[in-house]
């Protein structure tokens, strides 16, 4: 179910890619790489996938603080 929404939303907002961790009482519960991080070379999106973000982080210290 997760799957479909998660795919649903990637193809409505055009997100190539991404990585989901959800974490219940301080366990992962899933944690799983949908679609690509590399459109360009194909490159499949992991749990272990690092994104460049740039500036984006700003926006979640401020929020944080």
């Amino acid at each position: 179910m997760i799957d479909d929404y998660i795919r649903a939303a990637m193809t409505k907002n055009q997100i190539p890619g991404l990585s989901v961790a959800v974490v219940q009482e301080g366990e992962p519960v899933l944690v799983k790489g949908y679609g690509l991080a590399n459109v360009e070379h194909s490159v499949p999106a992991t749990e272990h996938t690092v994104y460049e973000i740039a500036s984006v982080g700003k926006t979640f210290t401020a929020t944080v603080t």
